[in-house]
């Protein structure tokens, strides 16, 4: 060992050496050993696509904390038919291909359209990136993001009311059905169109909005209860005091699916609220003063008690004619000769309704005619 007294204010030391070296040449150098990181922007992750939401065009992103990216590579897995995309139209490649998306050097975003890419319906698809940067650290492939391409309508179904029905006013509270998609796709939403006929006035159709019926002037779809899946129930609870009795009533559900394909034939109800017959209409067709033995059309009508007609009322109407000096409790036997221009009674049948929904009253009367 040699040891020597030293200036440390200037770093020399006394020696026998008078050329010291007092400016020092530097490099400075970044040590990267860190792949770049990449990924799919567009389409995006776990999300449904129906026709034209999606076409040959993928997107993404690029990142590298110290030096550029170079180059990204991208693959696209048929899931179904374990075939990937060759990048010239056709999922027909055996084995994992991997393409070139040509990004910029040292840019972080990345397009690259495709001339084709066959969508299938009902296929899932997986999309994975790897990146690598300018000194050449290479990234492994990531998870990727995998989409669903769903073409195909939903469908949906009615359970309550049942078709042709007859529903109790006061105890008719809600409308269920249920909802589908075909696998892969799921039933996202379901609304529903009900429309109450010859409301407010014969002729007239007026639809439910979701607070009162209103002259929407045609379908006015208002959402109903469901849970986003492959196939569940949807449901509708329907206030009863908003029930118009007496009247036909159509109902029309309607479900979207996750992809956004909506539902176009629609399965429909037609059904009829009532309550109970209270009391009774009568109607002769013709003006007073009538003459004995000249047969009568009479009109009967059995009304609830809202004053609307009890449409599947199905009792006796007992004719009773009097003289109208007697009292109620007088009127139980006929005690005028009509000629038969009045019935004695009549049931009222199936038959006295048009059709489901359109009221009709029974209408009665003695066919044959006989002079007094």
């Amino acid at each position: 060992y040699e040891i020597k007294e030293c200036d440390w204010s200037s770093d020399v030391c006394s020696s026998d050496l008078e050329n010291v070296e007092v400016s020092f040449s530097t490099l400075t150098f970044t040590y990267d050993d860190s792949p770049p990181a990449s990924g799919v922007k567009f389409p995006v992750d776990g999300t449904h696509y129906k026709a034209g939401a999606i076409a040959n065009q993928i997107t993404g992103t690029a990142y590298d904390d110290t030096s550029d990216v170079q180059t990204v590579y991208l693959s696209i897995l048929e899931e179904g038919t374990t075939q990937w995309y060759d990048g010239s139209g056709f999922f027909n490649q055996g084995t994992t291909t991997w393409l070139d998306v040509g990004i910029t050097p040292g840019a972080t975003t990345w397009v690259k359209d495709f001339v084709s890419i066959p969508w299938a319906n009902g296929q899932k698809y997986l999309l994975k990136t790897y990146a690598a940067d300018d000194i050449g650290n290479t990234a492994e492939p990531n998870q990727g993001i995998e989409i669903i391409y769903d073409t195909t309508e939903p469908d949906s179904t009615i359970t309550t009311p049942a078709d042709g029905s007859v529903q109790q006013k006061n105890l008719f509270t809600t409308l269920t059905g249920n909802a589908s998609d075909t696998s892969p796709g799921l039933a996202s939403s379901v609304d529903f169109s009900l429309k109450i006929k010859d409301y407010p006035g014969i002729g007239d159709n007026y639809y439910w909005d979701g607070s009162t019926w209103t002259d929407a002037g045609g379908d006015y779809w208002v959402s109903a209860n469901f849970t986003e899946s492959q196939s569940g129930i949807w449901s509708y609870s329907f206030p009863t005091n908003m029930w118009v009795t007496g009247k036909s009533y159509t109902l029309k559900p309607r479900t979207t699916d996750k992809a956004g394909n909506v539902e176009s034939v629609f399965e429909t109800s037609d059904f009829i609220v009532i309550l109970p017959a209270t009391h009774f209409n009568v109607n002769f067709t013709a003006s007073p003063p009538y003459g004995a033995g000249v047969a009568q059309q009479v009109t009967v009508t059995a009304l609830d008690s809202e004053e609307n007609t009890a449409l599947t009322y199905g009792g006796t109407v007992k004719f009773v004619t009097k003289d109208a000096s007697h009292n109620t409790e007088e009127w139980a036997e006929s005690d005028i000769n009509t000629g038969e221009a009045v019935p004695d009674e009549y049931t009222f049948t199936t038959t006295d309704r048009k059709s489901v929904g359109e009221g009709k009253s029974g209408e009665l009367g003695g066919r044959r005619s006989r002079k007094k």
